[in-house]
């Protein structure tokens, strides 16, 4: 997992070897394949001082995991949600985020 942070918001990225999930794996005869997936999660219009607006971050991260674990619209692995949703959090690393988490 990769995560880096900008002034504008925080790339939620995701690397996961195609073997890992069955419908990928189908696809491809190279079980060495790797899929990866990011989304950028933008803030810069919130006010992290505002409980309210770190809600809507949270939950802003949280769409844009489901988006890079998915397969097919079904999140195919929950441990890569739960850890795209926690070190995006990290690191951003505003405590009235990981309050709200």
């Amino acid at each position: 997992m990769k995560l880096s942070t900008t002034r504008a918001g925080v790339a939620v990225a995701l690397l996961a070897a195609a073997a890992l999930i069955p419908t990928l794996a189908s696809a491809t005869t190279d079980s060495t394949a790797m899929q990866s997936a990011h989304e950028t999660v933008k803030f810069g219009d919130l006010d992290l001082n505002r409980r309210s607006d770190t809600k809507i971050l949270l939950n802003r991260i949280r769409e844009a995991a489901v988006h890079v674990c998915s397969v097919n619209g079904y999140i195919a692995q929950p441990t890569c949600y739960r850890k795209a949703v926690r070190e995006a959090v990290e690191q951003i690393n505003r405590p009235q985020l990981s309050a709200v988490l």
